[in-house]
């Protein structure tokens, strides 16, 4: 790099397409992400992901103005996907709960379990309200390599950046704290 910094790096917020563009396909080759949206590979397993998916992007292409234009709002996918899903999950417990009222809110949420278009579960554990989930490692290669995870055409998520190509799932359970190894830390 510029900085003269070789080594990878990790973070959870390291999807951000606009500035995986400014860094550049090489700049961003063997980045290393904890993605809470992702899955392990292909992205897309069935023809309601797909149809989900497409939707956005169409979209993305067709409809949305500044600016929800630019590579950050192209996939729902990375964080912005599991911030949409998220919300979802909200309004289903709302929808459920027939209330805006915290109590039945809760009364619903507690234990719930919600499926991301993803694919991905995450579940309101009921004691301390801690949404549990696995989490998954990304590594990040070329275009030419995205086809792994990008399993519909054009086959790489863009071309101005490296994307994840070799994804890793690590087990709620291993996620937490030493101290919850059993997810039982209300007990």
């Amino acid at each position: 790099s510029d900085l003269g910094v070789t080594i990878p790096f990790a973070n959870v917020f390291m999807d951000e397409p606009n500035f995986l563009h400014k860094v550049g396909v090489e700049g961003t080759k063997g980045l290393v992400h904890v993605s809470q949206y992702g899955t392990l590979p292909p992205s897309f397993k069935t023809e309601q992901q797909i149809k989900y998916y497409l939707a956005w992007r169409n979209l993305w292409e067709s409809k949305w103005k500044e600016p929800y234009t630019n590579p950050l709002w192209k996939h729902g996918t990375g964080n912005i996907g599991s911030y949409c899903q998220q919300t979802y999950w909200l309004l289903s417990v709302i929808e459920r709960a027939g209330s805006l009222d915290p109590e039945k809110i809760i009364d619903v949420w507690e234990g719930d379990t919600y499926t991301m278009a993803s694919g991905k579960e995450i579940t309101m554990r009921p004691c301390d309200h801690k949404a549990i989930q696995n989490l998954h490692i990304e590594i990040y290669g070329v275009p030419a390599e995205q086809k792994k995870t990008y399993n519909i055409e054009p086959y790489y998520w863009y071309e101005g950046c490296s994307m994840p190509v070799d994804v890793y799932e690590i087990p709620a359970e291993k996620v937490l704290p030493l101290m919850d190894p059993n997810l039982d830390r209300c007990k």
